[in-house]
């Protein structure tokens, strides 16, 4: 990405998030919100940054899945420790240079095949978010309770544009027919990375993809538990079936810019925990203890960052 370009992410991320924190800090009860932290099971809020340390190993297992299938020549270890690194990307540098991009562009660099090293960051991600929204989807399901229409609306949306996103990925002839409808000049510009991009997704068989599905769900267990747990410590009061149902919304609302989702995690999480009753003061420390955790992965990211070398990665 050119400089500017770079600058000018970062610049957005910082006043999204900012924007959205004064919002919060504004018509929330600070006070409360913090009394409620300070108050907190820390057994439950250890066990959940356990848990999801735990989780990075997982999807790091799947992303390898994924790799192997291309025929890239990369570690378990590496490939862990490109997904610590990440998070210090995402999480804590207010840059335009997100976790993703940064995944790709060093396993790119250690293979020498740029085409597959993005593909197969994308198709991680993307498997990733297909599980949590079907979980989501569910859950609405076997829900019995009241649910807000606007959310099985917004399940149901994501879920099949997914879907649909993974059917244009894998079909030549969907590319190309979802080609026609970008204008000429860009469309030139985005051809080579975009059948890149393609030809590296082709090299996954089905028993690939089932494989990175079953990790996938496994991770997602331990992400919802990972909510589970705060929650119980900050004696939040919603059902399972409430975590199962916002977990996915709260995930795809990070793919908003900000910085590490600061802002938009918090406001999402007051958002919909509130309409299931939980006061605002907990769903806000629900998502300041979720930032927390993931500042102290992307910490973890920052230290194998010195230690082994900025050019190593």
């Amino acid at each position: 990405m050119p400089r500017f370009g770079r600058i000018g992410k970062g610049f957005l991320k910082l006043v999204v998030s900012g924007a959205l924190l004064v919002v919060l800090v504004t018509q929330i009860d600070i006070a409360g919100t913090l009394a409620v932290v300070t108050q907190a099971r820390w057994v439950g809020c250890f066990a959940a940054l356990g848990l999801f340390i735990l989780g990075v190993f997982v999807r790091a297992y799947r992303w390898k899945v994924l790799v192997g299938a291309l025929h890239l020549r990369a570690s378990l270890g590496y490939l862990t420790a490109l997904y610590f690194v990440g998070a210090f990307f995402s999480a804590v540098l207010p840059t335009g240079i997100g976790g993703d991009a940064v995944k790709a562009t060093k396993l790119a660099r250690s293979t020498g095949r740029s085409g597959e090293s993005v593909g197969s960051v994308v198709m991680d991600r993307f498997l990733g978010l297909v599980v949590l929204l079907a979980i989501g989807g569910v859950a609405l399901l076997l829900n019995r309770g009241a649910v807000d229409p606007r959310l099985t609306g917004a399940v149901a949306l994501l879920l099949t544009a997914g879907v649909a996103g993974f059917g244009l990925l894998r079909s030549r002839a969907l590319m190309h027919r979802f080609s026609g409808f970008v204008p000429g000049a860009l469309r030139e510009r985005l051809k080579a990375p975009l059948m890149g991009l393609y030809e590296g997704l082709q090299g996954y068989s089905r028993g690939t993809l089932f494989h990175a599905l079953l990790a996938s769900f496994a991770f997602n267990v331990i992400w919802i538990s990972v909510n589970l747990l705060l929650g119980w410590s900050l004696g939040v009061e919603a059902g399972l079936y409430d975590y199962l149902i916002f977990v996915p919304l709260v995930s795809l609302s990070l793919l908003l810019p900000s910085v590490g989702g600061l802002g938009v995690r918090e406001m999402t999480y007051v958002g919909l925990f509130g309409l299931v009753g939980v006061p605002e003061e907990k769903a806000f420390a629900l998502g300041i203890l979720v930032y927390a955790i993931h500042i102290t992965t992307g910490l973890i990211g920052g230290t194998l960052y010195l230690i082994r070398g900025v050019r190593e990665y």
